[in-house]
């Protein structure tokens, strides 16, 4: 019990500085924007129903997120390659979506195709044969009838959002034969090795996986009589020198999405893409401070929505001291790490925000009967 001074003529009982915690919900769908100033969902803000005031903490309390989220998309950069044969260069672009991998594969060996015999003006043409290794998860190039190069080392053009990141100049997913595990260069296909299962033994023999062979031969997938070109993916993987050897396959897409709200961020980052860590001169090694409020798991279930809330796998809470003196507009963000801003093709989502607000009160005792009969 606080003591005062009971000699004077007037004394003074002082103040106890108690507050109740109150706690306010804000429901935010992603179509409450104005769309005409936030044409873009990943990035929009809205105006509260009241200002808020004296905010001691805020977070993230859940979200619903459509789980269909394109992986490959032209606000990505990730939707066209490059090949050369005889005739010349031949650029093609996929459809943006979301492919299992011998989906890919199919769609990549039609687009070349198609666009091969479009472009040179032949009636036909359908050498060019795309594989999935589904043991080495390694994505393979192919042609019946001719020579090659895959042109992975020139930067190709995109027309999208300015306000997307440009990714070619990052070491990964820079572009779409990143996705299919290449680097940053050209390769050159050669005749396949040969079949030592057959007599001919000859390169330019047909060529297929051997765990789909059980005697070597019937389910090859470049199957000419001897002019079968191949990037050989074991070639450049067995070159210890060579640093530009094939990576895995990585078509699953992001595991987080991060959300930014405008002045109250209060996670930091590691900056990605980091080249010269260990440098004197231009050390690019480097992290963000308070760049983002959340960060949000994504799982991939196609053509469903995720649900998220603070009690599954969200964790993250805000403090303020002093608190916030009033909050009347927030402003969101949603990217990836490496700062792309996520492409949700015009589907809606929606989240809850919770805020805890310290009101002042007098302290009373007050005692309160609960009946039996109720379950409180």
């Amino acid at each position: 019990m606080s003591q005062f001074n009971v000699q004077q003529r007037r004394p003074l009982i002082p103040r106890e500085q108690t507050y109740v915690l109150d706690r306010k919900l804000v429901s935010i769908h992603s179509y409450d924007r104005d769309v005409k100033k936030w044409p873009n969902s990943n990035h929009f803000a809205i105006e509260l129903p009241e200002d808020l005031r004296n905010i001691q903490s805020m977070r993230l309390l859940n979200i619903q997120l459509p789980s269909n989220q394109y992986i490959f998309s032209n606000e990505y950069q990730n939707t066209k390659l490059k090949v050369t044969i005889s005739a010349g260069d031949v650029e093609i672009t996929i459809d943006e979506g979301s492919y299992s991998p011998t989906q890919l594969a199919t769609e990549i060996q039609t687009k070349l195709n198609k666009t091969i015999a479009s472009t040179f003006g032949l009636p036909t043409y359908n050498n060019f044969r795309c594989e999935y290794n589904s043991v080495s998860n390694t994505f393979w190039f192919g042609n019946l009838a001719e020579s090659f190069t895959l042109k992975f080392g020139e930067k190709l053009e995109y027309k999208f959002d300015c306000t997307q990141q440009l990714v070619w100049n990052n070491y990964k997913r820079w572009g779409l034969p990143a996705y299919l595990g290449y680097k940053k260069r050209d390769y050159e296909a050669t005749l396949t090795p040969p079949n030592v299962y057959f007599a001919t033994d000859t390169a330019g023999d047909p060529f297929g996986f051997d765990y789909e062979m059980e005697d070597g031969s019937g389910n090859e997938w470049l199957i000419s009589a001897s002019n079968n070109h191949i990037v050989n993916l074991n070639t450049y993987n067995s070159n210890p020198v060579d640093p530009s050897g094939i990576c895995n396959l990585d078509i699953m897409g992001e595991d987080y999405i991060y959300m930014e709200l405008e002045k109250w961020n209060s996670m930091d980052e590691i900056e990605p893409y980091s080249e010269r860590s260990n440098a004197c001169n231009s050390n690019d090694y480097a992290g963000k401070v308070k760049c983002a409020f959340a960060k949000i798991p994504v799982q991939c279930t196609p053509y469903s929505q995720v649900f998220d809330s603070t009690r599954a796998y969200i964790a993250n809470i805000s403090h303020y001291n002093p608190p916030l003196e009033r909050i009347k507009k927030l402003q969101f963000k949603f990217r990836y790490h490496d700062g792309r801003l996520v492409d949700f093709k015009c589907l809606p989502f929606s989240f809850t925000m919770e805020f805890n607000m310290l009101r002042d009160e007098q302290l009373r005792a007050m005692v309160v009967r609960v009946p039996e009969l109720y379950c409180l």
